[in-house]
């Protein structure tokens, strides 16, 4: 589905959808309309109705091992919806596209950033548009009261974001085996990655469709908790000796891909 208007930016809006929120559908159809955006609603996939081809990028196993439960449906169905946007923009003549949730509340100061992108630091491949984590203003001022920041703690949230086709691919190159949401995913990925302080885009007060995160988080066992304590152990003589923290958790995703 596609809504056509007058559109004041210069790059493909992408939002994510699923065929059943159709409230959900038409609040951000409502609010684009109203910005004058040129806008593309994406069929987000349905956690309840996975194929085992959508579940072939996610391992229970290293879920459970590595980030400390199972993901839910939803969690499942947001992370694979969210891969297949950034595969569609690395299998387009577009350089970077701007992706939404449908519950994702913005206006005005939004457009205006991304209008300004060259004000933005050269090297991004990905900007957070609605993260909550504290932020320390870089550079010159993009517009008005913005500035592009550095995020001083992980920057979950994948509600609004800007990302770039080779900060898509990297994302791609590294996802599988999928085994956390994701956004804490996109958190660790090692993107460059800024936010914008203030914020410009926030989350709706529509019910979420993804389910609580902690429904089914299991007990630790004393094996999975030594374990854990060992891992902990070996990271920090790692960075004693000169590791940095990025570079050992790129090294543990490409681990994890070759014994999947």
């Amino acid at each position: 589905m596609k809504e056509l208007t007058n559109t004041t930016l210069d790059l493909p809006i992408w939002i994510l959808n699923l065929e059943r929120d159709v409230e959900k559908r038409q609040f951000m159809k409502n609010r684009l309309n109203n910005l004058g955006l040129n806008f593309e609603f994406i069929k987000a996939i349905d956690g309840n109705t996975l194929s085992e081809v959508d579940l072939s990028v996610y391992s229970k196993t290293f879920a459970v091992r590595d980030f400390g439960r199972e993901l839910t449906p939803g969690e499942l169905g947001c992370a694979i919806s969210h891969i297949r946007m950034w595969q569609k923009l690395v299998d387009s003549e577009h350089g970077e596209a701007l992706i939404l949730e449908d519950d994702v509340l913005i206006g005005w100061a939004l457009i205006q950033v991304l209008n300004n992108r060259d004000k933005l630091p050269t090297d991004y491949q990905h900007l957070n548009l609605s993260t909550k984590a504290r932020q320390q203003p870089k550079g010159e001022i993009i517009t008005d009261i913005y500035r592009a920041s550095n995020h001083i703690e992980r920057p979950y949230s994948a509600e609004a974001y800007l990302i770039t086709k080779s900060g898509a691919q990297k994302l791609i190159d590294l996802v599988e085996p999928l085994y956390m949401p994701i956004d804490n995913f996109i958190s660790i990925a090692g993107l460059v990655s800024y936010g914008v302080f203030p914020r410009v885009a926030v989350s709706a007060d529509i019910p979420s469709t993804i389910g609580r995160r902690w429904d089914n988080m299991p007990k630790v066992t004393f094996g999975q908790k030594k374990w854990r304590q060992f891992k902990q152990i070996l990271k920090a003589v790692a960075i004693f000796f000169g590791a940095t923290e990025q570079s050992l958790i790129n090294a543990h995703l490409k681990v994890n891909k070759i014994i999947k």
